[in-house]
């Protein structure tokens, strides 16, 4: 069964989340204060629940702006994420991001790549217990790991 979940905010948009019996959000549609619609968000899932798509359209739900196609090993676990975007007509990759353990389950690294999958930076995630989870280091590093300025190499999303 499907469930609406209605979010209103204060300047008039208003949210709208389509989720299912586990109350997992599988699409979202997003309007603007006037009541029209913006943007939709569409996400496929695998039987175990783990996200393969997000597609953004445009308000018309005709046009792609986007999309994150996820990718997974054999063990069934997420190790990273390629992102879509519409430029000029046509759906090109803007970036992409492999994540790994260095210590499983204390330290792990996500490596960004630009749209033609050259190495931009890494960045390295710390465990900090239950109440905080993974948490990233403010720090950049360049392929033979020396520190790079924090946010001197952009990554566009598919945002």
């Amino acid at each position: 069964m499907i469930k609406l979940e209605i979010s209103k905010h204060k300047d008039g948009r208003k949210t709208i989340y389509y989720r299912d019996e586990d109350y997992i959000a599988f699409r979202v549609a997003y309007f603007d204060c006037h009541g029209k619609l913006i943007e939709e968000e569409l996400s496929e899932f695998t039987k175990k629940k783990q996200v393969l798509t997000t597609v953004r359209y445009d308000g018309d739900s005709q046009t792609v702006l986007g999309y994150r196609e996820y990718k997974f090993n054999d063990n069934h676990e997420q190790i990273g994420f390629a992102d879509y975007k519409l430029i000029d007509g046509q759906l090109k990759k803007v970036c992409s991001a492999v994540f790994e353990w260095v210590e499983f389950g204390q330290k792990s690294k996500t490596s960004w790549y630009d749209g033609d999958d050259e190495f931009l930076y890494y960045q390295l995630f710390i465990y900090e217990g239950e109440e905080f989870g993974m948490i990233s280091q403010l720090c950049h590093y360049a392929e033979d790991g020396s520190e790079i300025e924090y946010g001197s190499k952009e990554v566009e999303i598919y945002r």
